[in-house]
């Protein structure tokens, strides 16, 4: 049976980390951004950030391995600039959508 889908169209921005200890960018500014959704997917701790580089530490934001993130302009606020991403390793996995 096929999924309705109710919502916005989700644009799959998944992938990993590619240098270790070093802020790449997750995806770019989107000032349309009505939900965005992280989960770390790898065994490290990664960090997400938005509009400037993430840092392994405050004030970015902590993924633990298995952690969630998500914003959605419908329960509240979402912030449309970029968002930057950083791990203690290289080829950490995480999944995104963007919509």
């Amino acid at each position: 049976m096929a999924r309705s889908q109710t919502g916005p169209a989700f644009s799959d921005i998944s992938s990993k980390i590619g240098v270790a200890n070093q802020s790449q960018k997750l995806t770019g500014v989107n000032e349309d951004r009505v939900c965005l959704i992280v989960q770390n997917v790898s065994a490290d701790t990664l960090w997400i950030d938005f509009g400037r580089d993430a840092t392994q530490g405050a004030p970015s934001f902590r993924l633990p391995a298995g952690a969630l993130f998500t914003m959605e302009k419908e329960h509240g606020y979402v912030d449309t600039s970029e968002v930057f991403i950083i791990g203690p390793n290289a080829g950490a996995l995480y999944t995104a959508r963007e919509a």
